[in-house]
């Protein structure tokens, strides 16, 4: 993989991962699984390689240290689960920790936000033995964030076996998902309350950006049209006043946000990175890629609708084909018809500073 991507940085055309690919199939076979009625082999699926990725270089990052590696500290959460079932109030309820790398998005007819797919994740009903009532009793799962990572993925649950069919069908529903991502809803009331100054911090920043957008179009539109400098001066005073109480107050980060590398303090967010399928089954269809641009990074952003302050570029990498779309482009990818509908997102802690 390193030399993949120490190709991909030295050349500016497509670059074929035939060496990355080989060793691909040779660790996980499944990878290397051939289709015998057309040839060539099986579309596998993305979600799958990602997490198999992910795995392994979490493997090899940590083998030759005691420290968390790389993929541990900046990709992996921390889950609490708590089980109870109410037909034994009086019995202990039993709490459970574990890593996680991914949210999954449950899909269904009701669910039209990526937030209300997460929500259905975190909580379910199962049936087990219970040791107070010596039978089978209904417990549920309630699962709560205790750690968020910088770089969060979810994972849309768009695929369920169609026995008529003998295939991998896709539910095509569109569920809309943000380019801001707020997941503090589904983190434990500690962490929650850790991360609400951090938040308030945030917003903040938000406001402050925003106030100098408008006093620089203000200004803009008042050179324009050639409007003397003392009366554009006066007319931004009040505004202008109002920047002390925007930033009001000190930002103190938790102790445990300070030593905790890779964590997100705040709990919110911003869109980097979609993989999209389209097509009707897990068997068929295509993958694309889909990559914020840094702004101020390769080269000048093309002109287009909105704002320079506030439009976000994509890279759009169809196979070795890349072309550059717009924010709006990338809101269109959350399903409802035969079009390219995100299967995983990647998102990245907004920066507190």
């Amino acid at each position: 993989m390193k030399r993949l991507f120490d190709q991909l940085s030295e050349s500016g055309d497509g670059v074929p991962p035939m060496v990355f690919l080989q060793f691909l199939r040779q660790i996980f076979p499944k990878f290397a699984e051939q289709d015998p009625q057309y040839g060539g082999y099986r579309q596998q699926d993305a979600e799958e390689c990602w997490t198999e990725l992910l795995t392994t270089l979490d493997g090899v990052l940590k083998k030759d240290t005691d420290q968390s590696s790389v993929i541990q500290q900046h990709m992996s959460g921390t889950m609490v689960t708590t089980w109870k079932t109410d037909e034994a109030p009086e019995e202990p309820a039993v709490v459970h920790q574990e890593k996680f790398r991914k949210l999954s998005c449950h899909i269904d007819k009701s669910v039209n936000y990526v937030g209300q797919g997460i929500a259905k994740g975190l909580e379910q009903v199962i049936e087990k033995n219970s040791d107070t009532l010596g039978r089978n009793a209904e417990y549920k799962a309630v699962s709560r964030i205790s750690r968020l990572p910088e770089y969060l993925t979810v994972a849309y649950n768009r695929f369920f076996w169609k026995a008529s069919e003998s295939v991998e069908a896709k539910i095509v529903k569109s569920v809309k998902f943000p380019l801001d991502l707020d997941v503090s809803e589904f983190c434990t009331p500690e962490l929650q309350a850790k991360m609400r100054p951090v938040k308030h911090h945030l917003r903040e920043l938000e406001d402050k950006a925003a106030l100098e957008r408008k006093l620089a179009k203000q200004a803009k539109r008042q050179e324009s049209d050639g409007a003397a400098a003392a009366p554009a001066e006066a007319e931004a005073e009040p505004a202008a006043a109002a920047e002390p109480s925007i930033a009001a107050g000190p930002f103190v980060l938790d102790d445990s946000f300070k030593a905790d590398v890779g964590c997100n303090p705040s709990g919110v967010y911003e869109l980097v990175g979609i993989v999209t399928h389209i097509g009707r089954s897990a068997n068929s269809g295509h993958y694309m890629g889909w990559v914020r641009k840094e702004k101020g990074v390769g080269g000048p952003e093309p002109k287009g609708a909105g704002t320079p302050e506030t439009r976000n570029w994509w890279y759009k990498f169809d196979d070795d084909e890349v072309s550059m779309v717009t924010d709006d482009d990338i809101l269109k990818l959350c399903g409802g018809g035969d079009w390219h509908t995100a299967y995983i997102t990647l998102y990245r802690a907004k920066k507190i500073d």
